[in-house]
């Protein structure tokens, strides 16, 4: 996960705002959360142990991952990737043996430009809600 930067909330408005068509906001957390509210625009790749196997053992790459269980299409290097879940504020956070270490390990192999959410959700979305010219809303 060297690749892998931390990026804020504040930093990332910046970057949506700035770069609209070559951001993409990947949401880990589950489909029941992801439903509550999520960042708009963002994609959710919810976790199984199938996936987390077949991403691990090389069966599927990330990319052809987030087409089939994402329905992302035009992944292109220039892309920045941007992967939130709530329960890691930081990289030394995220357990080794989670399906987010895989996914951002993975991630980090295939685009130049990876990043991780740091902070807490609600900070993000209140950062968001309280800006008039925010690029990150609620769904």
């Amino acid at each position: 996960m060297e690749s892998v930067k931390v990026v804020t909330p504040h930093k990332l408005s910046v970057m949506v705002r700035s770069r609209t068509d070559k951001a993409l906001i990947i949401d880990s957390r589950t489909f029941c959360e992801f439903n509550t509210s999520h960042i708009l625009n963002s994609i959710n790749v919810w976790s199984s142990k199938i996936r987390k196997k077949r991403l691990q053992q090389d069966s599927i790459s990330v990319h052809d991952y987030l087409q089939q269980a994402c329905h992302v299409s035009g992944l292109h290097d220039g892309l920045d990737i941007i992967v939130y879940d709530q329960n890691a504020p930081s990289l030394s956070a995220v357990p080794q043996d989670s399906f987010l270490h895989v996914l951002l390990n993975k991630l980090g192999r295939a685009f130049p430009s990876v990043y991780l959410l740091a902070g807490a959700l609600f900070f993000c979305f209140l950062l968001s809600a309280m800006s008039c010219n925010a690029s990150l809303q609620l769904a």
